[in-house]
């Protein structure tokens, strides 16, 4: 039993919750209803026209790849067409 790591546990208030739950309780996002941090993200990384965004394997080793500024352009147009 000697060699058994020890693992702290962690900190809990009267209520016999912990500092991480009660953190996690409380915690809420705020931001404005219509948000969408997929658009910000990708319009940001957009901006670096080398940035990649994905990179495909194939089973047969085969690749491809799409960098941000590509996937933007390829969503404004799907969203044009809406």
């Amino acid at each position: 039993m000697a060699d058994v790591e020890k693992v702290a546990t962690p900190a809990r208030d009267d209520t016999g919750t912990d500092a991480y739950t009660k953190l996690h309780q409380g915690f809420v996002w705020d931001v404005p209803p219509a948000f969408n941090i997929a658009g910000v993200c990708c319009a940001r990384w957009a901006a670096d026209p080398k940035r990649m965004a994905i990179l495909y394997e194939d089973d047969n080793g085969a690749t491809s790849t799409m960098t941000y500024a590509r996937l933007q352009d390829q969503a404004n147009r799907l969203s044009n067409l809406l």
